[in-house]
């Protein structure tokens, strides 16, 4: 249920109270993971506690984790069946042990 409050940049609009990873580290959801990955480490180390002492770095510091881990676990999904697919192009050869041939 979505309620007439207005959100807050970075939460999400399902009704859920999850934050958007992508808001949260400031990205737009076109950009690769390498980018995305970039983007949190410079993040990371301005949040990072033994660096900052400002009021709420730690927690900024934790959501800005977890939401890269979250693009991370999405990403990586999207790549396993490109992998699987790519394997069954080449024959299925990829998952072939040495010693085998081709002729089974």
């Amino acid at each position: 249920r979505i309620s007439d409050e207005p959100v807050s940049p970075g939460w999400s609009t399902d009704g859920t109270n999850r934050k958007n990873p992508f808001n949260v580290l400031g990205v737009s959801s076109g950009l690769e993971l390498k980018a995305i990955r970039k983007e949190y480490l410079s993040l990371s180390k301005l949040l990072h506690p033994d660096k900052t002492s400002e009021p709420g770095a730690a927690e900024a510091q934790k959501e800005i984790s977890t939401a890269f881990e979250m693009l991370k676990q999405k990403y990586e999904g999207e790549q396993q069946p490109a992998v699987a697919a790519a394997a069954t192009a080449a024959g299925g050869r990829a998952n072939r042990g040495r010693g085998q041939s081709d002729a089974a």
